[in-house]
């Protein structure tokens, strides 16, 4: 049980979820820690789908990690996303825009309907707002 005011434990909530502020797992030792005070990913929090991405090829989560057809679908996914990723990071598939500075960038991307955030921008969104044909 923690005292907060309603004002910090907004800001805890937000910063509790805030990418940013979250690490990389060193799996080996969440894998120890696991093996060690007999923890299940689900009492940490991880769902099967989690646990496959991080933990699949590990023989210490081989539990975690049975042959479901969910899990089948994760990997089916995480494949076909590779060889699209892989297709997608030819040279012949983009190219980079510099702007002035990060505040013309920004501009750039709100007039465009593209979240600031955002490092890489679809192509046909350009297309469409310049009005070209994608030769599809």
């Amino acid at each position: 049980m923690v005292d907060l005011t309603d004002r910090e434990e907004k800001q805890a909530n937000v910063f509790q979820n805030n990418p940013d502020a979250q690490g990389d797992w060193d799996v080996g030792m969440l894998g120890n820690l696991m093996q060690a005070d007999g923890f299940t990913a689900e009492e940490l929090g991880f769902t099967e789908s989690t646990a496959v991405m991080m933990f699949d090829g590990d023989p210490r989560f081989s539990a975690l990690v049975q042959d479901t057809e969910q899990i089948r679908e994760v990997r089916d996914h995480r494949a076909d996303s590779m060889k699209d990723m892989q297709e997608a990071q030819s040279a012949d598939f983009y190219f980079t825009v510099v702007f002035q500075n990060q505040k013309a960038k920004d501009r750039f991307l709100m007039e465009m309907g593209v979240p600031v955030c955002e490092q890489f921008v679809n192509g046909d969104i350009l297309s469409r707002r310049f009005g070209v044909d994608s030769g599809e």
